[in-house]
């Protein structure tokens, strides 16, 4: 098993990400099924209300827009996420952890002595 050494201000922002990908795609799923709402509702009446009508014909697409700008917020999180764990990956040296019976043992550069100092 391979583990990276992460600074606490980069996980601190890669969990900021990872919270941003989740709430932009819950926002974006709740305004486009909000959206599809008012328009499937207006498909099966012939008469609309007055405010029904102003709903389909403003407020659905207006839904629709913002729909779209969160799922585009959430792409754009998730692809600086990728790229946060990317750099980490090319510019850490890797810690080679090896588990033992006992526990898990982090061994590195120095050599691990007997009763598990190094």
């Amino acid at each position: 098993m391979t583990t990276y050494p992460v600074s606490e201000p980069e996980m601190e922002h890669i969990s900021s990400l990872s919270s941003q990908v989740t709430t932009r795609f819950s926002v974006s799923t709740l305004l486009l099924g909000l959206a599809s709402s008012i328009w499937i509702n207006a498909m099966f009446y012939t008469q609309l209300t007055p405010i029904a009508y102003v709903a389909s014909l403003y407020l659905a697409p207006l839904l629709l827009v913002g729909s779209v700008g969160y799922a585009i917020g959430a792409f754009w999180a998730r692809r600086n996420r990728t790229s946060a764990w990317e750099r980490i990956k090319s510019d850490a040296e890797p810690v080679h952890t090896v588990a033992e019976a006992g526990g898990l043992m982090l061994t590195g550069n120095r050599p691990v002595l007997p009763g598990g100092r190094s």
